[in-house]
């Protein structure tokens, strides 16, 4: 968990590329609140509002591509149809988010909890949709 923040502000999330050995809060522990990396060189940061264009000067913005049909981490592999590829991602990425905030909660951290909070819904969202799409294929 980074330092002081400059606002306590709800965090933005941005999804960077990045070598997993990178610590990512190097110079920048005053705006980037959380990470959680999400495998493929993939990290999404809980960054403060006003430190994102911090952040995408030091790291490779893939935020455009996050939950899109073309997030990398939707990539189709093997003989798998994109709804199951995309349903299984978001399981993993609900898992890690999961992780995190259970630790974020014993911290108390609520502004951060929030925005854990924020982020399971949608992949909650995203993943029931996905579900009715391979119920369909069925």
């Amino acid at each position: 968990m980074a330092g002081k923040f400059r606002s306590m502000s709800p965090s933005t999330t941005v999804r960077i590329k990045c070598d997993p050995t990178t610590y990512i809060y190097a110079g920048l522990e005053d705006v980037v609140r959380a990470a959680i990396p999400l495998g493929k060189n993939q990290v999404d940061l809980a960054v403060v509002p006003d430190g994102i264009d911090r952040v995408n000067r030091c790291f490779t913005s893939l935020s455009a591509l996050r939950l899109l049909s073309s997030d990398p981490l939707f990539a189709i592999e093997g003989n798998v149809s994109y709804a199951k590829t995309a349903f299984r991602a978001l399981k993993d990425m609900h898992r890690r988010y999961c992780d995190e905030r259970d630790a974020t909660l014993l911290c108390g951290d609520e502004p951060l909890a929030d925005w854990y909070a924020k982020e399971i819904d949608r992949f909650n969202q995203l993943i029931i949709h996905y579900q009715k799409q391979i119920n369909r294929e069925i």
